[in-house]
């Protein structure tokens, strides 16, 4: 039976993370057929882990086809970092309403990734060469690692913001980027390029596996006490003695 309505897709990568003291872009692009959907206008609206509004049903901005709105830094200036917010999207498409929503974390500084083009080339000099027509460096393949590595952080109950020493997760991130890069390459289980996603596939396992850092005990901010945590819990196999 053929559909009667457009089911759009609302893109988030993950949760919008909000910094306190500066002005913040909050995104939705919408997606339908594998192109965006520019909306005509729309609003947002944004709340608190506590469920109170913070910004009411304020107008977006289309740019680049895509719905957007800064949250000015003294918006956030008297709130708790926290996470549980919630930002909700109600933007004009072809003339009906189109709802969205993510969720969000107010924190002292978002987690960053430390890897470039610079750094996949100090291992495979060739990924240059090798990178598809439509690609002009490897950033795409950078992005959607990190999105992973940061939703398998918050599938474990850690909270990305308060890692300390985001430079602990630059083995992982780069053996998963190259997993992700070659499998793109692999035309066929068994072939060269298959392979190799398999062997970095394997390696991002074994440094998942071996990760620590410092993570803030709070906010992340000046004054957080730290303590060291794995990436991957242990285990301890035993009887009482």
């Amino acid at each position: 039976m053929a559909e009667t309505y457009a089911p759009y897709t609302a893109r988030f990568v993950g949760p919008d993370e909000l910094e306190r003291g500066i002005a913040n872009t909050i995104r939705c692009p919408v997606y339908r057929s594998g192109s965006l959907v520019a909306p005509s206008g729309g609003t947002v609206t944004v709340k608190n882990a506590s469920n109170i509004v913070v910004v009411n049903a304020a107008t977006v901005t289309i740019t680049g086809s895509i719905a957007t709105y800064t949250i000015s830094a003294g918006t956030l200036s008297a709130e708790s970092y926290s996470s549980n917010w919630i930002v909700e999207w109600a933007l004009t498409i072809s003339g009906e309403t189109f709802n969205a929503r993510n969720d969000a974390v107010l924190v002292y500084r978002a987690l960053w990734p430390v890897i470039t083009d610079a750094d996949l080339l100090r291992v495979h000099t060739d990924i240059t060469r090798l990178l598809p027509s439509t690609e002009s460096s490897a950033q795409d393949y950078i992005d959607e690692a990190w999105a992973q590595t940061k939703a398998r952080l918050l599938a474990s109950g850690q909270r990305p913001e308060l890692i300390m020493s985001p430079s602990a997760l630059r083995p992982y991130h780069m053996a998963l980027t190259l997993a992700i890069f070659w499998g793109d390459l692999g035309t066929e289980p068994g072939s060269a390029e298959w392979n190799r996603s398999e062997m970095y596939r394997a390696q991002s396992e074994t440094e998942w596996g071996r990760l620590t850092y410092p993570q803030a005990e709070r906010t992340g901010g000046p004054g957080s006490t730290t303590r060291r945590r794995a990436g991957a819990a242990t285990v301890w196999l035993g009887g009482r003695g």
